[in-house]
């Protein structure tokens, strides 16, 4: 006897469903989703810079809620629309996308937005690089800086004692940089 795909997803699903319903999930993808007090949204992309989707957690239960396609406004949007009870969202947790911003304030008028913490570190770590190549352009910069960037761009706490008289010494040449990494640091 073969075992064709129809075969396999039937099996797959009803096996799913019954772990989903445990947990009072479903695979309709139109089926309400339960409200976490603390929700998470993110994207991500399952072919890299060609399709990317969607992602609510629910932050205090540490669970994955749902898996959507798309990230635009509607999209997200109607996904958001699925919570079972829009007002008792507290606070969304993202990236500043402004996708993101204006479907949750579309949606969820009364939840605090919060922007999550790894995508502030990645725009701050951004800026503090753009600080620095712009130094590291100037004659002065060129030479002082060539193979020192990552003084400034590793954490403090990461530094030997060497690394770090060299970092001290950097950031007294070039002020507005050490006030970059100062602010990076904060």
């Amino acid at each position: 006897m073969q075992v064709g795909p129809r075969l396999v997803q039937t099996c797959l699903e009803e096996v799913a469903q019954v772990e989903l319903a445990k947990h009072h999930l479903s695979l309709d993808e139109t089926a309400p989703l339960p409200t976490p007090r603390y929700l998470g949204i993110d994207e991500f992309a399952r072919r890299k810079g060609h399709r990317y989707d969607t992602i609510l957690c629910d932050l205090d239960g540490r669970k994955v809620l749902e898996v959507s396609a798309g990230r635009t406004k509607d999209e997200v949007s109607h996904l958001l629309e699925r919570l079972s009870n829009c007002d008792g969202v507290q606070a969304v947790s993202m990236d500043m996308s402004t996708t993101f911003r204006e479907a949750v304030q579309l949606v969820l008028p009364h939840a605090r937005i919060v922007a999550d913490h790894f995508h502030v570190i990645q725009h701050v770590g951004k800026a503090l690089k753009k600080v620095i190549g712009r130094h590291a352009k100037k004659a002065a910069g060129k030479q002082a800086l060539e193979g020192q960037r990552h003084l400034f761009l590793r954490n403090q706490e990461d530094l030997s004692t060497e690394e770090e008289h060299s970092r001290a010494a950097l950031a007294l040449a070039f002020p507005e940089i050490a006030m970059a990494w100062q602010l990076k640091e904060a």
